[in-house]
């Protein structure tokens, strides 16, 4: 459960990788929580965050790991690569503080608001029919995915390795990777369906960012009419936010000026709202993409 002192100590982790670049810190802010925090001035393409790949989870971790290879490989052709994935998490999870991970899993909230952990009563307030229907399938197909994994697991004998676990546990990391995993292809995960946990970077906040800084209060300060006014464009996630290949690294740039102080955003997607309802539980409402 993320405190200020397990988020503290997850810094402390990550800044001992030489390789890491941490001009940020992990803040509270008024109205959304926590977010990153900038510890000096930056200024636009700045590294804010350069996270080494020792430091991510990932599909390569979970298909090269030791447990996962001698207890589920081959034998678990059944299971899709979420299940084998979060079979992999909870694994890590287990081992408690010998795990390399423990600082990462102890600063990870329990309160996510992912459309998956809404109550019936919740969902039931939605009034568009089709995301009523995606919601209570997908919670469903979830359910049905950790009942089989449970299955395998009694099956292959190997719960003895684990902690008891439920299904509310199995739905948490279920959005854990849905609302905080980069997209990161790899050989195991060619389309990037589960993508990369990056301790540190996955506090980053959602903002829609625009070329040009100041472009969109400047548009408005002209009190154009909406027909006449030009369309900002949203930057190019992959020129601030990526994996560069030469330095095995996740890099966060700036993608404007930001001052000591400010807090630091990354641009989740450029998507419509049902998108951001579905993955991460919250409706942007200046979502220039939204749509109909």
């Amino acid at each position: 459960m993320e405190t200020k002192q397990s988020l503290d100590n997850l810094l402390q982790w990550a800044a001992k990788e030489t390789r890491n670049i941490i001009n940020i810190k992990i803040a509270e802010f008024p109205n959304m929580g926590y977010g990153l925090q900038a510890t000096k001035d930056l200024k636009k393409n700045d590294i804010a965050l350069s996270i080494h790949k020792n430091y991510f989870l990932s599909l390569d971790n979970c298909f090269n790991d030791k447990f996962m290879k001698e207890k589920v490989y081959p034998k678990g052709k059944t299971l899709n690569i979420y299940q084998k994935f979060i079979l992999f998490l909870w694994k890590e999870i287990s081992l408690g503080k010998e795990s390399k991970y423990h600082l990462y899993f102890e600063s990870l909230p329990k309160d996510i608001t992912n459309i998956l952990l809404w109550s019936k009563e919740a969902v039931d307030v939605l009034t568009r029919p089709d995301l009523k229907k995606h919601t209570l399938d997908k919670q469903q197909k979830i359910e049905n995915e950790y009942n089989a994994l449970v299955k395998f697991i009694e099956e292959q004998d190997i719960g003895k390795s684990l902690k008891p676990w439920t299904v509310t546990d199995y739905f948490w990391l279920y959005t854990v990777i849905e609302s905080r995993a980069i997209s990161l292809p790899s050989k195991y995960d060619l389309h990037s369906d589960v993508g990369a946990l990056i301790p540190v970077y996955d506090f980053a906040n959602h903002e829609f960012l625009y070329e040009g800084e100041g472009l969109e209060e400047k548009l408005d300060n002209l009190k154009l009419t909406e027909e006449n006014k030009p369309k900002a464009r949203l930057i190019s996630q992959q020129d601030y936010f990526y994996f560069d290949q030469k330095k095995n690294s996740y890099i966060m740039k700036a993608s404007k000026d930001y001052k000591e102080g400010d807090q630091v955003y990354i641009m989740y997607s450029g998507k419509p709202n049902p998108h951001f309802v579905d993955y991460y539980g919250f409706v942007s409402f200046n979502n220039p993409n939204n749509s109909v």
